[in-house]
């Protein structure tokens, strides 16, 4: 981070705060005129996953300056001169972090995904979600895609699997189960991040079903989307719909937490992560979850079913539950 993942970072910060206009009536700073992750979306106002990541972006930002002033106080004193950071400019990001225009969860807990998106024409997907992608448009015209409830890939369910800390279980599982339906899933990025979020949220049945749409774009029976090349943007999507999804995996306060929900057909899956410097290999039964510590470097929290050990002073970790 010292060498250039600050400087990345704080540039990024910056870019966002020129891009942001004033809305007077709201008091509020807003993103307009702008493509989120659903690419059949184009020139809206206020996407919510946008606005909720660069939120993240200026409150992870105003961390990393408490983070630098409190820990290396001679860097950050050469670090603010390198780039010619202020004070005031720090002041100012906070209060574009503060007034920030944010699209709240309705009383059906739904986070709209931009401004107006709740006004558009409904249709029928059903025929549309079997068929390939793009074959929607063998009906529909790009007008009637852009005023019309069809999304063509994870977008505020991208939100809530990203920043799922800001959003309790009732927002995130509203949300799945909201936006799923009106999925074409026309994207190689999108299954996975579905079943991600619908292993969170205990709908393993429809998690796996994802799980097996994503690894078809490359290993179904008919792998012509792979002539010109394989997708590894969705390789990575499918690893973290398992060790992020299934197995549970997360990191929150320097804490790894495992909680699996293992699809029914899996007996055994075992892999390998690194986590502050610590190697681990984990291995995951529907009795048992194993950890053998390869390389130990720092302390490590790992909570395992609400079940604390510290790896201090262990070179294994034998948990016996039952999903």
């Amino acid at each position: 981070m010292k060498a250039y993942g600050f400087e990345t970072f704080f540039e990024a910060t910056r870019f966002w705060t020129s891009r942001l206009e004033y809305n007077e009536t709201k008091d509020k700073y807003e993103i307009n005129d702008i493509m989120g992750p659903d690419e059949y979306k184009e020139h809206v106002n206020n996407n919510s996953y946008t606005n909720y990541l660069v939120y993240w972006q200026f409150h992870k930002a105003l961390e990393y300056i408490d983070l630098l002033k409190n820990n290396s106080a001679k860097y950050f004193k050469e670090f603010k001169n390198r780039i010619n950071l202020s004070n005031e400019e720090i002041e100012d990001w906070k209060e574009k972090k503060d007034k920030l225009y944010l699209l709240k969860p309705d009383e059906n807990f739904i986070i709209e995904q931009f401004e107006g998106y709740k006004s558009l024409n409904e249709i029928n997907l059903d025929k549309y979600r079997k068929l390939k992608a793009g074959e929607i448009f063998n009906d529909m015209g790009w007008e009637e895609i852009l005023n019309s409830k069809v999304t063509k890939q994870a977008d505020v369910v991208m939100l809530i699997y990203l920043l799922s800390d800001m959003f309790d279980k009732k927002i995130i599982k509203a949300n799945y189960n909201y936006y799923e339906p009106l999925t074409t899933h026309d994207s190689s990025l999108s299954h996975s991040i579905h079943a991600a979020v619908a292993s969170r949220v205990n709908e393993l049945k429809k998690a796996y079903k994802h799980f097996e749409m994503a690894a078809k774009v490359d290993l179904g029976k008919e792998m012509q989307s792979s002539n010109e090349g394989l997708h590894a943007a969705s390789f990575g999507g499918l690893w973290q719909s398992i060790i992020l999804g299934f197995c549970g995996v997360k990191i929150k306060n320097n804490v790894l937490y495992i909680n699996p929900k293992l699809p029914k057909r899996w007996n055994y899956i075992s892999f390998n992560i690194t986590v502050r410097k610590n190697k681990l290999n984990i291995s995951i039964t529907e009795q048992k979850i194993v950890i053998n510590i390869l390389d130990k470097n720092t302390d490590l929290i790992i909570n395992l079913n609400d079940k604390k050990y510290n790896i201090k002073n262990m070179n294994k970790i034998i948990h016996d539950y039952h999903f």
